[in-house]
């Protein structure tokens, strides 16, 4: 771990290359919308946490004002559009089923909670601070509570913890959607200063550390750990490698390094892309 925690203003993942929110819609406002087969264009507030992010990166890269509103108009709408729980918690809900998970609306996601909270608190350095601050706390909560619990924690059966994008039943366990969420809980963690939150990022971590190898099939990483075991695509083994390789440095974390590197020989091998390539073809016809 590292030796102090401290709030970077600009936020650590890089998307270049991986995201640039193309496929989108925006409406007038400039917020981007995705588009579902079913219920058509819609507000996914993941989708809206990233591109706040992005446009807060570059603002920090640019000093151009327009990103920095951009990042604001994102962040309000976050605010302005989560759920109050009984218990104060504020959560994004999605809307829609997604049937090839089973999952029926309304639900929860860890990683839309994890972006949303470290969108809120960069962006409450600029505007609003008492109001972002009151959110990210809010946003928090939900990491205290289990899938069971109507939270979004789940467990492996090693019992290192997971953080659900999808809160399933039996569970998926993306691994990108864990480790966004964990850096969220990692800002919040930074701007807290409380040893509870830091005990939480820790669990997290070690799921990364201790467990990894879970997602590693020998020539390719695994989306998730789903009944289905769904390969990576290409560029989602990218976001892996990516998450392993910052998670290394923010944390110091020597082994994680490493198996971002070994990710990374896995995507430059014509042998592991040959395979993934006939893996993927079984897999679209076996689901």
């Amino acid at each position: 771990m590292p030796a102090s925690y401290r709030l970077l203003d600009r936020y650590p993942f890089d998307w270049t290359g991986l995201e640039d929110f193309s496929a989108y819609s925006f409406d007038e406002q400039g917020l981007p919308r995705v588009l579902d087969s079913v219920i058509g264009w819609y507000y996914n507030p993941i989708t809206i946490a990233q591109y706040g992010l992005v446009q807060s990166q570059r603002f920090y890269q640019t000093k151009d004002p327009a990103c920095k509103s951009r990042a604001l108009i994102c962040c309000r709408w976050l605010r302005e559009n989560g759920a109050s729980q009984p218990d104060g918690a504020l959560v994004w809900l999605y809307d829609l089923d997604l049937p090839f998970y089973g999952l029926r609306a309304p639900w929860m996601s860890a990683m839309a909670q994890g972006e949303a909270i470290s969108l809120l608190l960069r962006c409450s350095f600029w505007q609003e601070r008492d109001a972002c601050l009151a959110a990210a706390q809010a946003a928090r909560q939900v990491f205290d509570r289990s899938v069971a619990e109507q939270g979004v924690v789940d467990t492996l059966l090693s019992g290192h913890e997971v953080f659900e994008e999808y809160p399933t039943q039996p569970a998926s366990h993306v691994l990108n959607g864990h480790i966004f969420s964990l850096l969220g809980l990692y800002d919040y963690a930074c701007w807290s200063r409380q040893p509870q939150d830091r005990q939480r990022v820790e669990a997290g971590l070690q799921t990364c550390v201790q467990a990894w190898r879970n997602w590693d099939v020998g020539y390719w990483t695994l989306y998730d750990l789903h009944p289905s075991r769904r390969l990576a695509s290409r560029m989602y083994h990218q976001v892996h490698i990516r998450q392993m390789r910052l998670l290394g440095a923010l944390f110091e974390a020597q082994q994680l390094e490493q198996v971002a590197l070994r990710w990374k020989t896995m995507l430059k091998s014509p042998w592991c892309s040959l395979r993934w390539l006939a893996a993927k073809v079984q897999e679209k016809a076996r689901i």
